[in-house]
């Protein structure tokens, strides 16, 4: 689901809406991951890291918004949980002065104001997706 929505592709489901447990369901009615996926900018976001292991994978995108605000998606794509961070100068070519708000749009909650160059997240679990707004 974290790839359809920074890539911006269309919604279409092929199931039954019985069939998609209460989690999936929530996240396909959230109003906020909704317009990440239809943001007036329209600009898909980028792959900036794919990690292969032996037991599976890790992936990091970003991509701007309006509203002078970027979306982060780690994807944990191995069986445990995992940490994972990004430069947001280095890796995404983001600059900035100053602090900005991060938020959780799966959750619905602002998380805080940082003014680091890294977004990381912590403890992800196995198989699962993190996703972050940043405001500047």
């Amino acid at each position: 689901m974290a790839a359809w929505l920074v890539l911006k592709s269309p919604l279409r489901l092929q199931a039954p809406l019985g069939g998609y447990d209460s989690g999936k369901l929530a996240m396909l009615m959230n109003d906020e991951l909704l317009a990440i996926s239809q943001d007036q900018l329209r600009r898909q976001a980028r792959l900036l890291r794919h990690d292969d292991f032996q037991q599976g994978w890790q992936e990091v995108w970003a991509g701007s918004l309006s509203g002078n605000r970027w979306v982060i998606v780690f994807i944990n794509g191995l069986p445990g949980t995992a940490s994972m961070s990004v430069s947001l100068g280095k890796d995404v070519g983001v600059t900035f002065s100053g602090s900005y708000w991060v938020r959780d749009p799966v959750l619905g909650a602002t998380i805080g104001s940082s003014s680091s160059d890294v977004v990381s997240v912590t403890g992800l679990g196995g198989r699962s997706a993190a996703i972050r707004i940043l405001h500047f």
